[in-house]
């Protein structure tokens, strides 16, 4: 199995030879995430094809790019889903600390389901794109690195019949780690994603805890059933979700593991914390006042360094007006 997970891991890494790969991206942050390692694909000699949907928020495929797109249509507009990404984060952030346990679980039921409703649409304009689908298996892609917060990576990969890899930083609940991807997840110390607790839980926290693990089970469950039709439909044989999501080669979480409490992980999944940093580049001297203030602070820095809190000298007239 390791000398399988390493043959995959080579396909992304090996600068020798050219190889096409394929993209199945999300949206807002994830792409974010996404984009340094398809940059760093693309300058290890590698053909990154993505393919994105017309109402992309932040992939923009009509400015010249090195990676190439393919772009299929969907029923909704840019408007449409950049409203639910609204009302979304207005409920994470605002609505949800309000809350009692029962109506949070309601709303974010409702919002889920609209998720799957536009991530279904999102699926049949490839899935069900038959001329498309002819010309990505003419491409003859070696691998599929897809972000599973958005569904149907996994099954394009299915279909052209090639391996898939994950990346991820969580699900809610760890509902995907768990249910299909098999990671232990004792509710006893492993709290449940987005629970807010820690490893060290009092007794009525654990109860609390294998409550929110069931709740996120019992509503992914539900939306999943959805899915296991769909998904055996267009592969032409019994298959559920979890089955297809569990076939992935590597999980690639965007963390470190020092980052994170303790549990056991597989083999299979792997910490690649840091993937989207880079080296801070010099501010700018286009702009004055912001310049400065990073030069303030690395004065006041270096002074408290040399002398010490409590040793500078109170007698001293430096100030912050005289440094501006």
């Amino acid at each position: 199995m390791q000398l399988r997970y390493m043959s995959i891991m080579l396909i992304l890494l090996q600068t020798v030879t050219c190889d096409n790969v394929l993209i199945w991206p999300a949206e807002a942050s994830h792409w974010i995430n996404l984009k340094p390692v398809i940059e760093e694909l693309i300058k290890r000699g590698h053909d990154v094809t993505v393919a994105v949907h017309t109402a992309a928020l932040y992939i923009n495929y009509s400015e010249p790019s090195p990676m190439k797109f393919e772009v299929f249509a969907v029923p909704f507009t840019s408007d449409m889903y950049k409203d639910f990404l609204k009302s979304f984060l207005h409920f994470w952030i605002y609505e949800k600390p309000n809350l009692s346990f029962w109506d949070g679980y309601g709303r974010f039921t409702k919002l889920i389901g609209t998720a799957t409703k536009l991530n279904r649409q999102t699926c049949d304009g490839i899935i069900k794109n038959h001329k498309l689908l002819q010309k990505l298996q003419e491409s003859k892609f070696r691998v599929l690195l897809s972000d599973p917060v958005s569904h149907c990576g996994e099954l394009l990969a299915i279909k052209l019949g090639i391996p898939f890899i994950f990346t991820l930083r969580f699900s809610f609940g760890s509902a995907l780690e768990r249910l299909c991807g098999q990671i232990p997840a004792p509710p006893s110390y492993v709290p449940a994603t987005m629970s807010e607790f820690s490893d060290k839980m009092t007794f009525a926290e654990r109860l609390q805890n294998i409550l929110y693990m069931n709740m996120y089970s019992l509503m992914y469950n539900n939306f999943w059933h959805e899915w296991d039709s769909y998904y055996s439909e267009a592969l032409g044989k019994p298959i559920t979700f979890c089955e297809a999501i569990g076939k992935a080669e590597i999980w690639l979480i965007r963390t470190y593991w020092d980052f994170e409490f303790p549990r056991p992980f597989l083999p299979n999944f792997v910490f690649v914390g840091g993937l989207h940093c880079r080296p801070a580049k010099p501010l700018s001297q286009t702009l004055p006042f912001q310049y400065r203030l990073v030069q303030i602070a690395k004065e006041v820095q270096h002074l408290l360094q040399i002398e010490g809190c409590q040793s500078i000298n109170p007698s001293r007239k430096n100030t912050f007006g005289e440094f501006i």
